[in-house]
């Protein structure tokens, strides 16, 4: 990826950026920023509160690619860039289609549990409580999406290697999903120096 398209991107995003924080519904503008995103590589983006999150979309391999375009961002008041989707304050509650009924989910009392495999990789399993009945697909990017949010994509990316949805409990080990957070950073500490 060449650093001028990149340039030239934030360029056109600075001409445009009071429009969107205006207004984010314009769909026109809207286009115009998938589009010219789409050009710099396999990435998906998304607003929220002041933020535009340039997504590698769950790709690690893409991470440096996100990275790279956020860190040649201008500096633009009202708005921040990430170069991965953020951590949310609650995991988000979502609908799927089933049987063309929508079934709202919220995995508020999902929980999990945590292997090492290496020492700072970790595989995951979520305990998917109240989740209707799924295609197993389905079911992993429903564990993939609240991992996201409750981890940020960049985090669950930098330590998760393997998400193993399980609808039946995971055990005497398993914890509240809202404690995954601070309980792979006390894991993931470097040592202190003695």
């Amino acid at each position: 990826m060449q650093t001028d398209e990149i340039r030239r991107f934030w360029s056109w995003f600075s001409t445009v950026a009071d429009e969107l924080a205006r207004n984010f519904q314009n769909r026109a503008l809207l286009d115009a920023l998938d589009e010219k995103l789409k050009r710099l590589g396999p990435v998906r983006w998304e607003f929220g509160d002041g933020t535009l999150a340039i997504s590698p979309d769950g790709d690690a391999s893409v991470l440096p690619l996100t990275q790279r375009i956020v860190a040649l961002a201008p500096q633009l008041a009202g708005w921040e860039f990430l170069a991965a989707r953020p951590a949310k304050v609650a995991p988000p509650k979502f609908t799927f289609n089933i049987d063309g009924k929508k079934q709202l989910v919220d995995p508020a009392n999902w929980r999990y549990a945590l292997t090492r495999v290496g020492p700072q990789s970790f595989d995951v399993e979520i305990e998917q409580v109240g989740l209707p009945e799924l295609r197993d697909d389905d079911r992993h990017a429903a564990a993939v999406a609240v991992l996201d949010a409750v981890l940020g994509e960049e985090k669950r990316l930098a330590f998760i290697r393997t998400i193993e949805p399980v609808s039946s409990s995971t055990g005497a080990r398993a914890a509240a999903l809202s404690k995954l957070s601070a309980h792979l950073d006390s894991l993931c500490r470097p040592a202190a120096r003695a």
